[in-house]
């Protein structure tokens, strides 16, 4: 056969077999998902041990310390290191007070050595103002009266007591008192009602005294007057006129005062012309009366002890603001030798 010719198959005489199929399951095609990234390592956290009930107070008391502790700590460190905030005050303009004497009149007596203010509603007398000794100057408004008697001499009589309370005039404590009279001699005097100074309260005759001289100041009017409008508004003028009273007389007055000598205490001293002097060993006895006269209504005295050549105990009766007040000028003049 030739080689380059097609080959015929064989035919068999096995019949052919027909060739079942063998059936492959079918897998469904599989999605394909990219890698997941990796995680880091979760660190595993060792479950807490419960605290004791011991170290929950041991905490509790340590916060509780250390906060007072903080406490007292600022109050002393920081409060009172601190100074306060000023509280503002409220600066309050003061009131101008009004002088109800500004308008007043002045009226001055250089004899007697007194000034006083008073209201032009007032009418006042000089006529009598110059006499020495028993000078006076009246005023009056309506029916009150202001009587002023300066350098008074010759006076008398029995003493009253009067009600009143102590007050300063001029400069001096003195006493201011009321008395009514239903009873006079004087018929002017009759129903009057008085307000005047006095150094004394008991056995007065209403005046006082200053620099050895003796004064009276009143205010009068009828008693049936007592509540008028009028008479109320002279008391208080009043009041305000006693406020301006001045003595004038301010020069030495021991210069023409009598000299003493107490020779064998080594004194010598000065006292007013009109009084009496004893010196008897170390007592020094000075009065406006006689030595051996009982003493009158009103009087003047003061028993100096004199022992080493200085003063030791001093009495002066009555003893009243005027008289301790002339003690102590006679006592300035006291003058030891070495």
């Amino acid at each position: 056969m030739d080689p380059n010719l097609p080959q015929q198959p064989i035919p068999s005489s096995v019949p052919p077999q027909p060739v079942t199929p063998v059936s492959q399951p079918v897998t469904a095609p599989q999605s394909v998902n990219p890698p997941a990234p990796a995680q880091p390592p979760v660190p595993q956290i060792p479950p807490k041990k419960p605290k004791s009930a011991l170290s929950t107070l041991l905490i509790l008391f340590l916060i509780l310390f250390v906060g007072i502790g903080g406490f007292f700590g600022y109050q002393k460190f920081v409060v009172k290191e601190t100074p306060p905030e000023p509280t503002p005050v409220a600066t309050i303009a003061p009131t101008p007070t009004t002088d109800p004497t500004a308008d007043w009149k002045t009226y001055t007596n250089t004899i007697h050595g007194i000034s006083f203010k008073y209201p032009v509603t007032w009418i006042i007398d000089q006529s009598k103002e110059n006499t020495d000794p028993n000078g006076s100057v009246k005023l009056s408004k309506d029916t009150a009266k202001i009587t002023i008697l300066l350098n008074m001499d010759g006076i008398g009589g029995l003493g009253r007591d009067y009600i009143g309370s102590p007050t300063t005039f001029a400069g001096l404590n003195l006493f201011k008192y009321e008395a009514e009279t239903t009873y006079a001699a004087e018929e002017s005097f009759k129903g009057t009602r008085t307000i005047g100074i006095t150094e004394s309260l008991t056995k007065s005759l209403g005046f006082f005294r200053y620099n050895n001289k003796t004064y009276s100041i009143t205010l009068s009017y009828p008693i049936a007057d007592h509540q008028k409008e009028i008479i109320i508004e002279a008391q208080k003028e009043f009041d305000q006129i006693l406020s301006t009273f001045k003595f004038t007389n301010q020069e030495d007055e021991t210069a023409t005062w009598k000299e003493h000598k107490a020779i064998d205490l080594g004194l010598v001293f000065k006292a007013p012309p009109n009084m009496n002097v004893d010196i008897s060993g170390s007592v020094i006895t000075i009065q406006d009366y006689p030595l051996n006269a009982p003493p009158p209504e009103v009087f003047y005295k003061t028993l100096i002890t004199v022992s080493e050549g200085q003063t030791g105990t001093v009495e002066t009766t009555p003893s009243t603001t005027e008289n301790k007040a002339l003690t102590e000028k006679i006592l300035a003049t006291f003058v030891f030798s070495e």
